[in-house]
C-alpha cells in the first residue's frame, strides 16, 4: 500500500515538474507561432520549430542587414546633403544616427571643398550619363585618397557635374598649418585629375569652421568661391578667406 502510494506520488511530482518545465518552451512555441492572421501552425515537435523560427529570423536580418549596407551610401549621401544645405533641422544629429550613418568626426572643425566637373575635358566622348557617372566616381576616390593622407572626409554628389567633400580636420589644427596643409592637397588633387584622367576640375575651397553646424556656412562659401573661379575660367582653384577682398587664388 505504502509502495503503490509512493509511486502514484511520484508520478504527480514528475508530471508537475514535466508541467512545469514545459510551460516556458510552451508559451516560446505559442509566440513564435502565430501567423500574420494569428492563428496558430500545428507542429509536433516544438524545439525544432523553435529552432527553425530562430535560424528563420537570423536569415531574415542578414537579409535586411545587407539590403541597409547597400542602401546606406545612397542614405549617407542625402544625409549629408541636407547637412549641407542647412536642412539641420529635418534629420537626427545623435550618435546613435551618425553611428548607423557610418559617419565618424574627430573633432568639430570642418570646411568644404567643391568640384565642379567640365564637360569640356578630353576625358569626355559623348557626354552620356554614365560617363558623367564615372567622371563623379573618379572625383571621389582620388580626392578621398588625396584627401584621407590628412584629414577625415565625407564625400557628396550635388549635381552631375558638381561633388562636395566635407573635410573633418583634426581637433586644434592651428588654421595657419591646416591652409597651408589643404593648398597641398587641392593642388595635387588638380595636376591628378588633369594630368592623370585628362579632366578639368573648378574647385571652391571654404574657410574652416568650428561646429557641424556651421557646415552650411562651409558650403556657402565655397559655392561662392567655386562662382569666383569660374569667373577666371575653367580650371581654377580658390580658397575663400573671410572677406572677397582677402580671396587668394592658388591654383591657374
Amino acid at each position: 500500500m505504502y509502495s503503490c502510494f509512493c509511486r502514484v506520488l511520484g508520478v504527480g511530482l514528475a508530471f508537475l515538474f514535466a508541467y512545469h518545465n514545459y510551460r516556458p518552451i510552451k508559451e516560446i512555441r505559442d509566440m513564435v507561432m502565430q501567423d500574420d492572421n494569428g492563428t496558430q501552425k500545428q507542429f509536433q515537435n516544438e524545439l525544432d520549430y523553435i529552432k527553425s523560427s530562430v535560424i528563420h529570423t537570423l536569415e531574415h536580418q542578414d537579409r535586411l542587414n545587407d539590403f541597409i549596407s547597400m542602401q546606406l551610401p545612397i542614405m549617407r549621401s542625402e544625409y549629408l546633403g541636407k547637412l549641407l544645405k542647412g536642412y539641420a533641422g529635418d534629420i537626427d544629429m545623435d550618435e546613435d544616427t551618425l553611428k548607423f550613418m557610418q559617419l565618424e568626426f574627430v573633432s568639430d572643425e570642418f570646411l568644404v571643398l567643391m568640384a565642379e566637373i567640365s564637360e569640356n575635358s578630353s576625358f569626355f566622348t559623348s557626354l552620356t550619363e554614365k560617363e558623367w557617372v564615372l567622371a563623379r566616381f573618379v572625383l571621389e576616390n582620388i580626392g578621398s585618397e588625396i584627401i584621407d593622407k590628412s584629414y577625415k572626409q565625407q564625400f557628396v554628389e550635388l549635381q552631375r557635374n558638381r561633388v562636395a567633400f566635407i573635410v573633418n580636420l583634426p581637433q586644434d589644427t592651428k588654421p595657419e598649418v591646416a591652409n597651408n596643409e589643404i593648398r597641398q592637397v587641392v593642388t595635387l588633387f588638380m595636376h591628378v585629375l588633369c594630368d592623370k584622367c585628362n579632366m578639368i576640375v573648378t574647385l571652391g575651397i571654404s574657410e574652416i569652421h568650428k561646429g557641424i553646424f556651421k557646415i552650411r556656412e562651409c558650403y556657402d562659401e565655397a559655392l561662392k568661391s567655386l562662382e569666383h573661379s569660374r569667373l577666371l575660367g575653367k580650371g581654377n582653384a580658390i580658397f575663400l578667406k573671410s572677406l572677397p577682398s582677402r580671396m587668394i587664388i592658388i591654383i591657374q
